[in-house]
C-alpha cells in the first residue's frame, strides 16, 4: 500500500520551522508533523535564508515569481498585521486599497496572509428556516438624509453617559455628535443645531421613536423645530433597529475599535477618546459599505478622484520593473472647488497640481492644466516661461494660487491660499463642506471639532463661508501616508 503523499502549505511549514528552532531534533519534529527529517532540515534552512520566500516553492523546487503588484501589498499587509493581529480580510482589503492606492482581489489578500502565518477568522452563520430577506437603502447625496440615534455605557462602571450622534446617510459621514451624563430632548437640539451650523441643512433627518425625537401625543419638540426649518422628520418602525442601521452599525465599530481597548477613566477623558475615534472614522478609515473609501471622500465629492487615483497607481505599480520593493503609497490632495476637481501630488520630491478638465474644455484647450515644482530647486522658477493656463500668468514657487493649497517652507511664510469663502495662510484652508472642499486623499484631513465639557461638537463654531480657528484647521501635511497622525 502507498503512502498518500501530503502537500504541506507554507503556513504549515512555518510552524515545522519555528517548531524545529524551538530546539527539538529534526525526528521529533517529522513524527509531530508526519514529516520526513530531511525535509525539515531543508526548509528550516530555506527559511534561514530567505524568509518565507524560501518556504514558497513549487512541483520542481523553484521559487515562485510573484507580480510587483503582490510585492507591493505585501509590504503593507505586514505593517497592519503587525499592528492589528486581528485584523480580518475586509480591513485589509480596504486599508490596501484606500490607504495603499493598490486594487486587489479578497481572495489575493486571504492567500497573502495565509503566507504569513495568519489565517482568516471565520464567521459562523446561525441556521435558519427562512432566507432573511434584506432590504437596503441609501441616499444618492450627501445631506440628503442624516441618520441619529443615541448611545449609552456605563463610564468606569459608575455613572452612566449618552452619547448622541447625526451621521450623514450617503457617506456614513459623523455631522454632529455629543457626549452628556443625561438624555434630554433640549441636548439633542442643541447637538443638531451645532451640526447643520459646521456641516449645512439636510433635507430629511431619520430617527427612532424614542422620548427624545417623538411624542406619541402631539408633536415633540425636535419635531417642531424640524417642521419650522423646512425638514422633514422622518420615523423607523417600532422595535425595527434595522431602518437606523447605519449609525447602528457605527455604534458597534466604536465600542469593539474604541471603547473596549482604550480605558477610560474620566468623562472628560471619555470625550477626548470618542472625538479621536469619530476623527479617524471619518477621514482615515476606510468603510466597506461604500466599496473600501472614507465618508470624507463621499462627504466632500472626491470619491471620483479618488477611484482615478487608485486604478491608475495600481496600473502604474503592476507594470512596475523590476519589482516593487520598498513601495511607499504616494500622497494625493484632492479638492472640489466650484464645481473644478483639483489634484495635487507628492511622490519622489516631486509635487504635481493637476486641475482635470471637462471634456467640453480639454477639446478647446487641449490638454489638462498641469503645474510641476520640484522639492530640489527652492526658489527657483521650475516652470520657466512656459505661459499658464489661467490668464497667462505663472505660478512662481512660493507664491499663491486662489482656491488651491501649495507647500509653504518650515517657517510657513511665502505660500498661501485664498480659497473660496474663507482666508487661510500657510498650509492651513478653511472648513470644506460638500461641493468646495480641500481634502487630503491618505485621509490627514482637518478632523471632527470636539466638544469641551458637555458642549456639543461643533458648538461655538463660525459658520459656513467665515474665519476659521487654527484649532479647527490643523495644518495639512505632505508625505506619506500619516501613520497614527499627521
Amino acid at each position: 500500500m502507498k503512502t498518500r503523499r501530503v502537500a504541506f502549505g507554507v503556513a504549515e511549514k512555518l510552524e515545522i520551522v519555528q517548531t524545529r528552532q524551538q530546539g527539538l531534533s529534526l525526528s521529533d519534529v517529522g513524527r509531530m508533523y508526519g514529516v520526513h527529517p530531511t525535509m525539515v532540515s531543508k526548509w528550516t534552512s530555506a527559511y534561514e535564508r530567505n524568509g518565507i520566500a524560501g518556504l514558497e516553492t513549487g512541483l520542481k523546487g523553484r521559487a515562485r515569481q510573484f507580480s510587483p503588484k503582490v510585492t507591493a501589498a505585501e509590504q503593507i499587509i505586514q505593517e497592519v498585521v503587525k499592528a492589528e493581529p486581528d485584523a480580518g480580510i475586509g480591513k485589509i482589503h480596504g486599508v490596501l486599497y484606500r490607504q495603499g492606492f493598490l486594487k486587489m482581489a479578497r481572495e489575493t489578500v486571504r492567500r497573502l496572509l495565509q503566507r504569513h502565518g495568519v489565517e482568516p477568522q471565520t464567521v459562523k452563520l446561525k441556521r435558519r428556516n427562512k432566507p432573511v430577506k434584506i432590504r437596503s437603502f441609501e441616499r444618492a447625496c450627501p445631506n440628503d438624509l442624516w441618520q441619529t440615534d443615541i448611545m449609552t455605557f456605563m463610564l468606569k462602571g459608575q455613572y452612566r453617559v449618552y452619547l448622541i450622534g447625526f451621521m450623514d446617510d450617503n457617506s456614513r459621514f459623523m455631522v454632529g455628535w455629543g457626549l452628556y451624563r443625561f438624555q434630554k430632548a433640549d441636548i439633542v437640539q442643541e447637538v443638531f443645531r451645532a451640526a447643520i451650523e459646521k456641516r449645512g441643512m439636510p433635507k430629511e433627518v431619520l430617527s427612532d421613536n424614542g422620548r427624545q425625537y417623538h411624542s406619541w401625543r402631539g408633536k415633540s419638540k425636535f419635531t417642531d423645530m424640524l417642521t419650522k426649518l423646512g425638514i422633514r422628520h422622518i420615523r423607523s418602525r417600532p422595535y425595527h433597529p434595522q431602518t437606523c442601521g447605519k449609525i447602528e452599525s457605527f455604534w458597534r465599530n466604536l465600542y469593539q475599535e474604541c471603547l473596549t481597548k482604550v480605558p477610560l477613566a474620566t468623562f472628560e477623558e471619555a470625550e477626548a477618546k470618542i472625538g479621536e475615534y469619530i476623527e479617524y472614522y471619518n477621514f482615515k478609515r476606510p468603510h466597506q459599505g461604500i466599496g473600501n473609501l472614507m465618508p470624507s471622500d463621499r462627504y466632500f465629492g472626491v470619491a471620483g478622484q479618488v477611484k482615478q487615483i487608485i486604478a491608475g497607481n495600481t496600473a502604474a505599480v503592476q507594470e512596475a520593473i523590476p519589482t516593487a520593493a520598498g513601495y511607499t503609497p504616494p500622497t494625493y490632495l484632492v479638492g472640489n472647488i466650484g464645481g473644478k476637481e483639483l489634484r495635487l501630488v507628492a511622490k519622489d520630491a516631486e509635487v504635481t497640481l493637476i486641475s482635470p478638465v471637462t471634456a467640453t474644455e480639454e477639446k478647446n484647450n487641449g490638454e489638462t492644466n498641469k503645474i510641476v515644482e520640484s522639492a530640489g530647486a527652492v526658489g527657483a522658477d521650475t516652470i520657466g516661461n512656459k505661459p499658464a493656463a489661467d490668464g497667462g500668468q505663472l505660478v512662481q514657487p512660493g507664491g499663491c494660487v486662489a482656491g488651491i493649497v501649495l507647500p509653504v517652507d518650515e517657517t510657513g511664510a511665502g505660500g498661501c491660499a485664498a480659497s473660496a469663502g474663507g482666508e487661510a495662510s500657510g498650509s492651513e484652508s478653511h472648513v470644506p463642506v460638500p461641493g468646495e472642499t480641500v481634502s487630503e486623499v491618505t485621509g490627514a484631513s482637518e478632523p471632527a471639532g470636539n466638544g469641551a465639557g458637555e458642549t456639543a461638537q461643533g458648538a461655538q463654531l463660525p459658520k459656513i463661508g467665515s474665519e476659521n480657528s487654527a484649532a479647527d484647521n490643523p495644518p495639512q501635511c505632505l508625505g506619506t501616508v500619516p501613520q497614527g497622525g499627521r
